[in-house]
Protein backbone atom coordinates (compact mmCIF):
# COMPACT_ATOMS: atom_id res chain seq x y z
CA UNK A 1 0.00 0.00 0.00
CA UNK A 2 1.42 3.38 -1.07
CA UNK A 3 1.98 6.08 1.49
CA UNK A 4 -0.02 9.21 0.82
CA UNK A 5 2.06 12.28 0.04
CA UNK A 6 1.21 15.51 1.82
CA UNK A 7 2.43 18.98 0.97
CA UNK A 8 4.37 21.04 3.47
CA UNK A 9 2.15 23.96 4.64
CA UNK A 10 4.68 26.62 3.62
CA UNK A 11 5.20 25.08 0.18
CA UNK A 12 1.45 24.73 -0.25
CA UNK A 13 0.79 28.34 0.71
CA UNK A 14 3.63 29.72 -1.41
CA UNK A 15 2.63 27.77 -4.52
CA UNK A 16 -0.98 28.84 -4.10
CA UNK A 17 0.00 32.47 -3.56
CA UNK A 18 1.81 32.38 -6.91
CA UNK A 19 -1.45 31.38 -8.60
CA UNK A 20 -3.53 33.74 -6.45
CA UNK A 21 -1.44 36.81 -7.24
CA UNK A 22 -1.05 35.70 -10.83
CA UNK A 23 -4.83 35.89 -11.08
CA UNK A 24 -4.74 39.21 -9.23
CA UNK A 25 -2.33 40.62 -11.81
CA UNK A 26 -4.53 39.31 -14.63
CA UNK A 27 -7.50 40.99 -12.97
CA UNK A 28 -5.70 44.33 -12.68
CA UNK A 29 -4.42 44.13 -16.27
CA UNK A 30 -7.99 43.63 -17.46
CA UNK A 31 -9.53 46.33 -15.25
CA UNK A 32 -6.96 49.04 -16.01
CA UNK A 33 -6.86 48.33 -19.73
CA UNK A 34 -10.66 48.07 -20.03
CA UNK A 35 -11.71 51.05 -17.89
CA UNK A 36 -8.61 53.18 -17.27
CA UNK A 37 -7.38 54.60 -13.93
CA UNK A 38 -9.85 57.52 -13.82
CA UNK A 39 -12.97 55.33 -14.07
CA UNK A 40 -11.66 52.90 -11.42
CA UNK A 41 -11.24 55.54 -8.71
CA UNK A 42 -14.70 54.99 -7.09
CA UNK A 43 -14.21 51.20 -6.99
CA UNK A 44 -10.80 51.42 -5.35
CA UNK A 45 -11.88 54.21 -2.99
CA UNK A 46 -14.67 51.96 -1.68
CA UNK A 47 -12.25 49.00 -1.52
CA UNK A 48 -9.81 50.94 0.66
CA UNK A 49 -12.64 52.05 2.95
CA UNK A 50 -13.72 48.39 3.18
CA UNK A 51 -10.21 47.38 4.24
CA UNK A 52 -10.15 50.18 6.79
CA UNK A 53 -13.47 49.03 8.20
CA UNK A 54 -12.21 45.47 8.59
CA UNK A 55 -9.39 46.87 10.73
CA UNK A 56 -11.73 49.13 12.69
CA UNK A 57 -14.09 46.21 13.38
CA UNK A 58 -11.21 44.12 14.70
CA UNK A 59 -11.25 41.48 11.95
CA UNK A 60 -7.47 41.69 11.61
CA UNK A 61 -7.21 41.68 15.40
CA UNK A 62 -9.47 38.64 15.50
CA UNK A 63 -6.84 36.69 13.56
CA UNK A 64 -4.25 37.74 16.14
CA UNK A 65 -6.37 36.81 19.16
CA UNK A 66 -8.43 33.84 18.03
CA UNK A 67 -5.57 31.60 16.86
CA UNK A 68 -3.63 31.75 20.17
CA UNK A 69 -6.91 31.44 22.09
CA UNK A 70 -7.87 28.31 20.15
CA UNK A 71 -4.41 26.83 20.74
CA UNK A 72 -4.63 27.46 24.48
CA UNK A 73 -8.25 26.30 24.82
CA UNK A 74 -7.64 23.10 22.86
CA UNK A 75 -4.67 22.32 25.10
CA UNK A 76 -6.47 22.97 28.40
CA UNK A 77 -10.19 22.58 27.74
CA UNK A 78 -10.47 20.19 24.84
CA UNK A 79 -11.80 20.40 21.30
CA UNK A 80 -15.44 20.96 22.33
CA UNK A 81 -14.60 24.21 24.12
CA UNK A 82 -12.51 25.33 21.14
CA UNK A 83 -15.46 24.70 18.80
CA UNK A 84 -17.76 26.70 21.08
CA UNK A 85 -15.24 29.57 21.01
CA UNK A 86 -15.12 29.37 17.21
CA UNK A 87 -18.92 29.54 17.01
CA UNK A 88 -18.92 32.59 19.28
CA UNK A 89 -16.33 34.37 17.14
CA UNK A 90 -18.24 33.61 13.95
CA UNK A 91 -21.53 35.00 15.30
CA UNK A 92 -19.93 38.13 16.72
CA UNK A 93 -18.00 38.88 13.55
CA UNK A 94 -21.04 38.34 11.33
CA UNK A 95 -23.30 40.48 13.52
CA UNK A 96 -20.90 43.42 13.88
CA UNK A 97 -19.98 43.56 10.22
CA UNK A 98 -23.57 43.20 8.97
CA UNK A 99 -24.54 46.25 11.03
CA UNK A 100 -21.48 48.18 9.82
CA UNK A 101 -22.13 47.25 6.19
CA UNK A 102 -25.70 48.54 6.49
CA UNK A 103 -24.43 51.87 7.81
CA UNK A 104 -21.81 52.17 5.07
CA UNK A 105 -24.36 51.40 2.35
CA UNK A 106 -26.54 54.25 3.63
CA UNK A 107 -23.70 56.80 3.81
CA UNK A 108 -21.87 55.67 0.63
CA UNK A 109 -22.30 59.06 -1.15
CA UNK A 110 -20.82 60.88 1.86
CA UNK A 111 -17.83 58.52 1.86
CA UNK A 112 -17.13 59.27 -1.80
CA UNK A 113 -17.44 63.02 -1.18
CA UNK A 114 -14.72 62.67 1.44
CA UNK A 115 -12.46 61.67 -1.46
CA UNK A 116 -13.56 64.69 -3.50
CA UNK A 117 -15.91 62.90 -5.92
CA UNK A 118 -18.85 64.67 -7.47
CA UNK A 119 -20.98 61.64 -6.73
CA UNK A 120 -23.07 60.09 -9.50
CA UNK A 121 -25.69 57.34 -8.96
CA UNK A 122 -23.39 54.84 -10.68
CA UNK A 123 -20.44 55.64 -8.41
CA UNK A 124 -22.63 55.37 -5.30
CA UNK A 125 -23.99 52.01 -6.48
CA UNK A 126 -20.45 50.66 -7.02
CA UNK A 127 -19.49 51.76 -3.50
CA UNK A 128 -22.60 50.13 -1.99
CA UNK A 129 -21.84 46.84 -3.72
CA UNK A 130 -18.28 46.87 -2.37
CA UNK A 131 -19.48 47.71 1.15
CA UNK A 132 -21.88 44.75 0.96
CA UNK A 133 -18.84 42.46 0.88
CA UNK A 134 -18.01 43.20 4.54
CA UNK A 135 -20.09 40.56 6.41
CA UNK A 136 -19.13 37.80 3.95
CA UNK A 137 -15.49 38.81 4.29
CA UNK A 138 -15.81 38.59 8.08
CA UNK A 139 -17.35 35.13 7.99
CA UNK A 140 -14.66 33.97 5.58
CA UNK A 141 -11.88 35.33 7.80
CA UNK A 142 -13.14 33.50 10.88
CA UNK A 143 -13.60 30.27 8.93
CA UNK A 144 -10.03 30.56 7.63
CA UNK A 145 -8.77 30.81 11.22
CA UNK A 146 -10.81 27.78 12.24
CA UNK A 147 -9.38 25.78 9.33
CA UNK A 148 -5.79 26.83 10.08
CA UNK A 149 -6.17 26.08 13.81
CA UNK A 150 -6.95 22.49 12.75
CA UNK A 151 -3.90 22.49 10.41
CA UNK A 152 -6.26 22.33 7.41
CA UNK A 153 -4.53 24.64 4.95
CA UNK A 154 -6.01 23.11 1.81
CA UNK A 155 -9.46 24.77 2.05
CA UNK A 156 -7.97 28.19 2.80
CA UNK A 157 -5.70 27.80 -0.19
CA UNK A 158 -8.61 26.81 -2.43
CA UNK A 159 -10.68 29.74 -1.13
CA UNK A 160 -7.90 32.16 -2.09
CA UNK A 161 -8.09 30.89 -5.66
CA UNK A 162 -11.89 30.75 -5.81
CA UNK A 163 -12.30 34.41 -4.84
CA UNK A 164 -10.12 35.54 -7.77
CA UNK A 165 -11.56 33.12 -10.34
CA UNK A 166 -15.14 34.11 -9.52
CA UNK A 167 -14.26 37.81 -9.61
CA UNK A 168 -12.60 37.51 -13.02
CA UNK A 169 -15.43 35.46 -14.50
CA UNK A 170 -18.13 37.86 -13.33
CA UNK A 171 -16.36 41.11 -14.15
CA UNK A 172 -15.46 39.96 -17.67
CA UNK A 173 -18.99 38.70 -18.24
CA UNK A 174 -20.59 41.97 -17.09
CA UNK A 175 -18.05 44.48 -18.43
CA UNK A 176 -19.87 45.28 -21.67
CA UNK A 177 -23.29 45.68 -20.06
CA UNK A 178 -22.42 47.29 -16.72
CA UNK A 179 -18.96 48.88 -17.13
CA UNK A 180 -17.30 49.55 -13.73
CA UNK A 181 -20.49 48.54 -11.87
CA UNK A 182 -19.64 44.99 -12.93
CA UNK A 183 -16.52 45.16 -10.77
CA UNK A 184 -18.67 45.85 -7.70
CA UNK A 185 -21.01 42.97 -8.56
CA UNK A 186 -17.99 40.70 -9.06
CA UNK A 187 -16.50 41.63 -5.68
CA UNK A 188 -19.76 40.81 -3.89
CA UNK A 189 -20.30 37.54 -5.79
CA UNK A 190 -16.71 36.39 -5.09
CA UNK A 191 -17.06 37.08 -1.35
CA UNK A 192 -20.38 35.20 -1.10
CA UNK A 193 -19.13 32.13 -3.00
CA UNK A 194 -15.89 32.01 -0.99
CA UNK A 195 -17.67 32.23 2.37
CA UNK A 196 -20.06 29.41 1.36
CA UNK A 197 -17.15 27.25 0.20
CA UNK A 198 -15.23 27.75 3.46
CA UNK A 199 -18.32 26.94 5.51
CA UNK A 200 -19.08 23.73 3.62
CA UNK A 201 -15.43 22.58 3.63
CA UNK A 202 -15.17 23.23 7.38
CA UNK A 203 -18.18 21.04 8.07
CA UNK A 204 -17.03 18.31 5.67
CA UNK A 205 -13.58 18.37 7.27
CA UNK A 206 -14.95 17.41 10.66
CA UNK A 207 -15.45 20.87 12.13
CA UNK A 208 -18.53 21.49 14.24
CA UNK A 209 -20.48 24.52 15.42
CA UNK A 210 -21.61 24.12 18.97
CA UNK A 211 -23.57 26.29 21.38
CA UNK A 212 -21.77 29.64 21.59
CA UNK A 213 -20.13 30.72 24.80
CA UNK A 214 -21.72 33.56 26.74
CA UNK A 215 -20.02 36.94 26.71
CA UNK A 216 -19.33 36.50 30.41
CA UNK A 217 -17.41 33.24 29.96
CA UNK A 218 -13.82 33.55 31.13
CA UNK A 219 -12.40 32.47 27.76
CA UNK A 220 -14.45 35.11 25.92
CA UNK A 221 -13.59 37.79 28.49
CA UNK A 222 -9.89 36.96 28.25
CA UNK A 223 -9.94 37.06 24.44
CA UNK A 224 -12.03 40.24 24.50
CA UNK A 225 -9.59 41.99 26.81
CA UNK A 226 -6.90 41.38 24.19
CA UNK A 227 -9.16 42.11 21.23
CA UNK A 228 -10.31 45.58 22.31
CA UNK A 229 -6.84 47.21 22.35
CA UNK A 230 -6.10 45.72 18.94
CA UNK A 231 -9.45 46.99 17.69
CA UNK A 232 -8.50 50.46 18.87
CA UNK A 233 -5.20 50.14 17.05
CA UNK A 234 -7.05 48.96 13.94
CA UNK A 235 -9.35 51.96 14.13
CA UNK A 236 -6.41 54.36 14.12
CA UNK A 237 -4.12 52.35 11.84
CA UNK A 238 -5.67 53.63 8.64
CA UNK A 239 -2.51 54.49 6.71
CA UNK A 240 -3.81 53.03 3.38
CA UNK A 241 -7.07 54.93 3.82
CA UNK A 242 -5.22 58.18 4.50
CA UNK A 243 -2.88 57.55 1.56
CA UNK A 244 -5.83 57.02 -0.76
CA UNK A 245 -7.58 60.21 0.41
CA UNK A 246 -4.35 62.17 -0.12
CA UNK A 247 -3.95 60.67 -3.60
CA UNK A 248 -7.51 61.42 -4.80
CA UNK A 249 -8.27 64.68 -3.02
CA UNK A 250 -4.96 66.49 -3.46
CA UNK A 251 -3.67 65.11 -6.75
CA UNK A 252 -6.71 64.55 -8.98
CA UNK A 253 -8.44 61.82 -10.95
CA UNK A 254 -6.72 58.52 -11.55
CA UNK A 255 -3.99 59.10 -8.95
CA UNK A 256 -5.69 56.85 -6.40
CA UNK A 257 -6.02 53.98 -8.88
CA UNK A 258 -2.42 54.33 -10.04
CA UNK A 259 -1.15 54.32 -6.46
CA UNK A 260 -3.31 51.25 -5.81
CA UNK A 261 -1.84 49.45 -8.82
CA UNK A 262 1.71 50.08 -7.63
CA UNK A 263 0.68 48.78 -4.19
CA UNK A 264 -0.80 45.63 -5.76
CA UNK A 265 2.44 44.77 -7.59
CA UNK A 266 4.58 45.66 -4.58
CA UNK A 267 2.45 43.39 -2.36
CA UNK A 268 3.10 40.27 -4.46
CA UNK A 269 6.52 39.35 -2.98
CA UNK A 270 5.29 40.22 0.53
CA UNK A 271 2.36 37.84 0.25
CA UNK A 272 4.38 35.24 -1.61
CA UNK A 273 7.44 35.05 0.65
CA UNK A 274 6.42 36.63 3.98
CA UNK A 275 2.71 36.30 4.71
CA UNK A 276 2.73 32.70 3.45
CA UNK A 277 5.66 31.85 5.73
CA UNK A 278 4.08 33.72 8.65
CA UNK A 279 0.73 32.02 8.16
CA UNK A 280 2.31 28.56 8.08
CA UNK A 281 4.47 29.13 11.17
CA UNK A 282 1.89 31.05 13.25
CA UNK A 283 0.15 27.94 14.71
CA UNK A 284 3.57 26.60 15.77
CA UNK A 285 4.44 29.96 17.35
CA UNK A 286 1.19 29.87 19.32
CA UNK A 287 1.81 26.31 20.50
CA UNK A 288 5.38 27.13 21.59
CA UNK A 289 4.20 30.25 23.43
CA UNK A 290 1.35 28.34 25.12
CA UNK A 291 3.82 25.69 26.31
CA UNK A 292 6.32 28.32 27.51
CA UNK A 293 9.04 27.01 25.19
CA UNK A 294 10.90 30.24 24.40
CA UNK A 295 13.72 28.40 22.66
CA UNK A 296 11.35 26.86 20.14
CA UNK A 297 9.58 30.20 19.68
CA UNK A 298 12.85 32.02 18.93
CA UNK A 299 13.70 29.27 16.45
CA UNK A 300 10.37 29.64 14.63
CA UNK A 301 10.70 33.44 14.44
CA UNK A 302 14.29 33.55 13.20
CA UNK A 303 13.78 30.74 10.70
CA UNK A 304 10.70 32.44 9.29
CA UNK A 305 12.50 35.79 9.04
CA UNK A 306 15.54 34.32 7.33
CA UNK A 307 13.46 32.45 4.78
CA UNK A 308 11.31 35.50 4.08
CA UNK A 309 14.27 37.87 3.71
CA UNK A 310 16.13 35.44 1.46
CA UNK A 311 13.49 36.07 -1.19
CA UNK A 312 12.24 39.55 -0.32
CA UNK A 313 15.60 41.34 -0.49
CA UNK A 314 16.32 40.38 -4.12
CA UNK A 315 12.70 41.21 -4.99
CA UNK A 316 13.22 44.68 -3.50
CA UNK A 317 16.26 45.44 -5.65
CA UNK A 318 14.80 43.68 -8.69
CA UNK A 319 11.56 45.69 -8.70
CA UNK A 320 13.51 48.95 -8.53
CA UNK A 321 15.45 47.92 -11.65
CA UNK A 322 12.56 46.69 -13.81
CA UNK A 323 9.67 48.85 -12.57
CA UNK A 324 9.16 50.94 -15.73
CA UNK A 325 9.55 48.20 -18.38
CA UNK A 326 7.45 45.84 -16.28
CA UNK A 327 4.52 48.27 -16.09
CA UNK A 328 4.85 49.13 -19.77
CA UNK A 329 4.77 45.51 -20.92
CA UNK A 330 2.04 44.31 -18.57
CA UNK A 331 -0.37 47.26 -18.44
CA UNK A 332 0.17 49.82 -21.19
CA UNK A 333 -2.76 49.03 -23.46
CA UNK A 334 -6.35 50.17 -23.97
CA UNK A 335 -7.12 53.11 -21.68
CA UNK A 336 -3.86 52.74 -19.74
CA UNK A 337 -1.53 55.25 -21.42
CA UNK A 338 2.22 56.08 -21.26
CA UNK A 339 1.74 58.87 -18.69
CA UNK A 340 0.03 56.33 -16.42
CA UNK A 341 3.00 53.99 -16.82
CA UNK A 342 5.46 56.68 -15.67
CA UNK A 343 3.45 57.48 -12.51
CA UNK A 344 2.86 53.83 -11.52
CA UNK A 345 6.52 52.92 -12.11
CA UNK A 346 7.73 55.80 -9.94
CA UNK A 347 5.31 54.80 -7.15
CA UNK A 348 6.44 51.16 -7.43
CA UNK A 349 10.10 52.16 -7.02
CA UNK A 350 9.21 54.26 -3.97
CA UNK A 351 7.19 51.43 -2.41
CA UNK A 352 9.96 48.93 -3.15
CA UNK A 353 12.40 50.84 -0.96
CA UNK A 354 10.42 49.54 2.03
CA UNK A 355 9.73 46.05 0.72
CA UNK A 356 12.03 44.14 3.07
CA UNK A 357 10.73 46.02 6.12
CA UNK A 358 7.10 45.47 5.10
CA UNK A 359 7.85 41.77 4.62
CA UNK A 360 9.35 41.33 8.09
CA UNK A 361 6.47 43.11 9.85
CA UNK A 362 3.85 40.31 9.45
CA UNK A 363 6.19 37.73 10.99
CA UNK A 364 7.23 39.92 13.92
CA UNK A 365 3.62 40.99 14.43
CA UNK A 366 2.51 37.36 14.65
CA UNK A 367 5.27 36.74 17.19
CA UNK A 368 3.79 39.44 19.43
CA UNK A 369 0.31 37.98 18.91
CA UNK A 370 1.52 34.51 19.92
CA UNK A 371 2.99 36.04 23.08
CA UNK A 372 -0.26 37.95 23.77
CA UNK A 373 1.64 41.27 23.67
CA UNK A 374 -1.30 42.95 21.99
CA UNK A 375 -0.97 46.33 23.68
CA UNK A 376 2.57 46.62 22.30
CA UNK A 377 1.24 46.10 18.80
CA UNK A 378 -1.26 48.92 19.41
CA UNK A 379 1.60 51.32 20.01
CA UNK A 380 3.40 50.18 16.85
CA UNK A 381 0.31 50.79 14.71
CA UNK A 382 -0.22 54.24 16.21
CA UNK A 383 3.42 55.07 15.51
CA UNK A 384 3.03 53.89 11.91
CA UNK A 385 0.01 56.14 11.46
CA UNK A 386 1.76 59.19 12.92
CA UNK A 387 4.86 58.68 10.77
CA UNK A 388 2.83 58.11 7.63
CA UNK A 389 0.60 61.17 8.04
CA UNK A 390 3.50 63.44 8.89
CA UNK A 391 5.61 62.28 5.95
CA UNK A 392 2.63 62.55 3.58
CA UNK A 393 2.13 66.18 4.52
CA UNK A 394 5.82 67.01 4.15
CA UNK A 395 6.77 64.98 1.08
CA UNK A 396 3.57 64.63 -0.93
CA UNK A 397 1.96 68.04 -0.30
CA UNK A 398 4.57 70.49 0.95
CA UNK A 399 7.47 69.35 -1.26
CA UNK A 400 5.11 68.55 -4.14
CA UNK A 401 6.15 64.93 -4.74
CA UNK A 402 2.52 63.89 -5.31
CA UNK A 403 1.57 60.24 -5.15
CA UNK A 404 5.24 59.26 -5.37
CA UNK A 405 5.70 61.08 -2.06
CA UNK A 406 2.78 59.11 -0.61
CA UNK A 407 4.45 55.83 -1.62
CA UNK A 408 7.84 56.92 -0.29
CA UNK A 409 6.25 57.96 3.02
CA UNK A 410 4.86 54.44 3.39
CA UNK A 411 8.28 52.89 2.75
CA UNK A 412 10.00 55.09 5.33
CA UNK A 413 7.30 54.44 7.95
CA UNK A 414 7.72 50.65 7.45
CA UNK A 415 11.43 50.85 8.22
CA UNK A 416 10.88 53.04 11.26
CA UNK A 417 8.27 50.80 12.83
CA UNK A 418 10.23 47.64 11.94
CA UNK A 419 12.99 48.79 14.28
CA UNK A 420 10.43 49.17 17.06
CA UNK A 421 8.84 45.77 16.36
CA UNK A 422 12.21 44.05 16.34
CA UNK A 423 13.13 45.64 19.66
CA UNK A 424 9.85 44.56 21.25
CA UNK A 425 10.14 40.96 20.05
CA UNK A 426 13.74 40.73 21.25
CA UNK A 427 12.67 42.10 24.63
CA UNK A 428 10.00 39.39 24.86
CA UNK A 429 11.90 36.29 23.72
CA UNK A 430 15.56 37.19 23.96
CA UNK A 431 18.31 37.72 21.42
CA UNK A 432 18.32 35.76 18.14
CA UNK A 433 20.98 33.11 17.49
CA UNK A 434 24.50 34.36 16.86
CA UNK A 435 24.38 33.60 13.13
CA UNK A 436 21.17 35.55 12.47
CA UNK A 437 22.57 39.05 11.84
CA UNK A 438 25.55 37.92 9.70
CA UNK A 439 23.16 35.90 7.55
CA UNK A 440 20.93 38.96 6.97
CA UNK A 441 23.96 41.10 6.04
CA UNK A 442 25.09 38.45 3.57
CA UNK A 443 21.61 38.32 2.01
CA UNK A 444 21.50 42.10 1.72
CA UNK A 445 24.93 42.21 0.09
CA UNK A 446 24.07 39.43 -2.35
CA UNK A 447 20.76 41.08 -3.25
CA UNK A 448 22.40 44.48 -3.72
CA UNK A 449 25.06 42.99 -5.98
CA UNK A 450 22.35 41.22 -7.97
CA UNK A 451 20.43 44.50 -8.40
CA UNK A 452 23.56 46.33 -9.59
CA UNK A 453 24.41 43.53 -12.04
CA UNK A 454 20.84 43.49 -13.41
CA UNK A 455 20.82 47.28 -13.83
CA UNK A 456 24.15 47.12 -15.69
CA UNK A 457 22.98 44.31 -17.97
CA UNK A 458 19.70 46.08 -18.71
CA UNK A 459 21.48 49.33 -19.56
CA UNK A 460 24.08 47.66 -21.79
CA UNK A 461 21.47 45.68 -23.74
CA UNK A 462 19.10 48.63 -24.27
CA UNK A 463 18.74 49.92 -27.81
CA UNK A 464 18.43 53.58 -28.87
CA UNK A 465 14.62 53.27 -28.82
CA UNK A 466 12.38 50.92 -26.78
CA UNK A 467 11.43 47.81 -28.68
CA UNK A 468 7.92 46.38 -29.10
CA UNK A 469 6.27 45.04 -25.94
CA UNK A 470 6.99 41.40 -26.80
CA UNK A 471 10.71 42.12 -27.22
CA UNK A 472 10.85 44.02 -23.92
CA UNK A 473 9.00 41.11 -22.28
CA UNK A 474 11.60 38.64 -23.57
CA UNK A 475 14.40 40.85 -22.21
CA UNK A 476 12.64 41.02 -18.84
CA UNK A 477 12.31 37.23 -18.71
CA UNK A 478 16.00 36.75 -19.56
CA UNK A 479 17.01 39.39 -17.01
CA UNK A 480 14.90 37.67 -14.33
CA UNK A 481 16.62 34.34 -14.99
CA UNK A 482 20.01 36.06 -14.95
CA UNK A 483 19.22 37.78 -11.64
CA UNK A 484 17.97 34.55 -10.04
CA UNK A 485 21.08 32.65 -11.16
CA UNK A 486 23.37 35.45 -9.97
CA UNK A 487 21.71 35.58 -6.55
CA UNK A 488 21.69 31.79 -6.16
CA UNK A 489 25.39 31.51 -7.02
CA UNK A 490 26.28 34.40 -4.72
CA UNK A 491 24.35 33.00 -1.74
CA UNK A 492 25.83 29.58 -2.42
CA UNK A 493 29.34 31.06 -2.34
CA UNK A 494 28.45 32.83 0.92
CA UNK A 495 27.28 29.46 2.33
CA UNK A 496 23.84 30.60 3.36
CA UNK A 497 21.77 27.69 4.60
CA UNK A 498 18.65 29.11 2.90
CA UNK A 499 20.23 28.31 -0.46
CA UNK A 500 20.54 24.68 0.59
CA UNK A 501 16.95 24.70 1.87
CA UNK A 502 15.63 26.01 -1.44
CA UNK A 503 17.74 23.54 -3.36
CA UNK A 504 16.44 20.71 -1.16
CA UNK A 505 12.81 21.80 -1.61
CA UNK A 506 13.30 22.00 -5.37
CA UNK A 507 14.80 18.50 -5.44
CA UNK A 508 11.97 17.18 -3.29
CA UNK A 509 9.39 18.80 -5.56
CA UNK A 510 10.98 17.35 -8.70
CA UNK A 511 11.21 13.95 -7.00
CA UNK A 512 7.52 14.02 -6.13
CA UNK A 513 6.69 15.12 -9.65
CA UNK A 514 8.64 12.23 -11.14
CA UNK A 515 7.12 9.85 -8.61
CA UNK A 516 3.63 11.03 -9.51
CA UNK A 517 4.30 10.49 -13.21
CA UNK A 518 5.73 7.03 -12.55
CA UNK A 519 2.64 6.13 -10.51
CA UNK A 520 0.39 7.35 -13.32
CA UNK A 521 2.18 5.08 -15.76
Amino acid sequence: MKKARTAHPTALLVSTTVIYYGLDVVRSIYLYGRFGPDALDPFYAASVVLEGMTNALMLSALVAVLMPALAGVTRTGGEVLAERLGSTALLLAAGMTAAAAGCLIVVAPLVLRLYGFEVTPGQAFVARLVFGVLPFLAVGNVLRILHESRKQFGPTVAASLIVRVVFLAVVIGLASAMEVVGAGVAALAAAVVTAIFLLVSYLLGGGRFRRPLTLGHKVVRRAGSRLVPLGIAGFFAQAPLIDSIFARRFFGEGQLSMLRLAWTIYSVPIALFCISVGTAVFPRMCEAAAEGDRGALVGHITTALRRAMYFTLPAMFGLMVVAHPLIRVAYQRGRFEPQHTAVVAACLIAFSLGLAAAGARPILGRALFALNRHSWYVGVELLTLALNVGLNVVLAVWLGWGVVGVAFSTAVSWWGTLLVLGTLVRRSVGAPPSGFRPALFKMFGAAGAMGAACALVWTLTAGPVPGPPWAVGVRLAILTLFGAAFYALTTSALRLEEYDDVRGLASEFLGRLRGGRSADR
